[in-house]
């Protein structure tokens, strides 16, 4: 009886996984709706409960109709996630921001998403903001994305856009080892993701 019990338990904790990884997490346009991944992002960051965090691309293509993508974070861990820094190479240009942001996609919304408004770039999702001190003028460097409030809770899901081609977008992904970030992050869990490029990511929970 106790055995059939766990076993239960455990189907039910799979099955609310694959539930949450197919829910609807990014906003899709008239430009990308049709054949979409069911969570509606180009690429998919999902941080498991143990282990580093994992960068998926989807198949779901650029929301502008050429080249810009969504990036879709998933929470599986037991800490919330309130800050992620991204890395890219200037032949990326992943952070080379050009004013056709997600948000101003916010009138052509297919899936029902929410689209936030604000930030220093307009691609920025609801609750983040975007610190670009560490990016450079090729649209490379180190984006910091901050989740406000309580963040990222377990089990949560967020997301933000970035300028690149999801087809192409894990060509060179690589996910390096854990190592701690300033605490002046508080709550970090940091992913590293590089667009068209080298890439690597590094994650902190607390």
């Amino acid at each position: 009886m106790y055995i059939c019990k766990v076993v239960g338990m455990a189907a039910a904790v799979s099955t609310f996984a694959m539930v949450l990884s197919a829910a609807a997490i990014c906003p899709t346009t008239s430009n990308n709706n049709t054949g979409a991944d069911p969570t509606g992002c180009g690429v998919l960051i999902t941080y498991p409960a143990n282990g580093n965090p994992v960068v998926a691309i989807t198949g779901t293509g650029a929301y502008d109709g050429s080249d810009d993508t969504t990036v879709g974070i998933i929470n599986n861990t037991t800490s919330a996630i309130t800050s992620i820094s991204l890395n890219a190479t200037d032949a990326s240009d992943a952070f080379g921001f050009e004013g056709d942001g997600i948000q101003t996609y916010a009138s052509d919304i297919q899936n029902g998403v929410p689209v936030g408004s604000g930030g220093a770039t307009g691609y920025e999702g609801p609750n983040s903001t975007f610190n670009l001190s560490g990016v450079d003028s090729s649209g490379g460097g180190t984006l910091v994305v901050n989740f406000s409030g309580s963040g990222i809770t377990p089990g949560g899901t967020a997301y933000f856009s970035l300028e690149g081609d999801p087809s192409t977008a894990g060509g060179g992904i690589v996910v390096g080892p854990s190592v701690p970030e300033p605490s002046t992050y508080g709550l970090l869990a940091t992913g590293v993701l590089g667009v068209f490029g080298l890439i690597r990511r590094r994650q902190k929970h607390s």
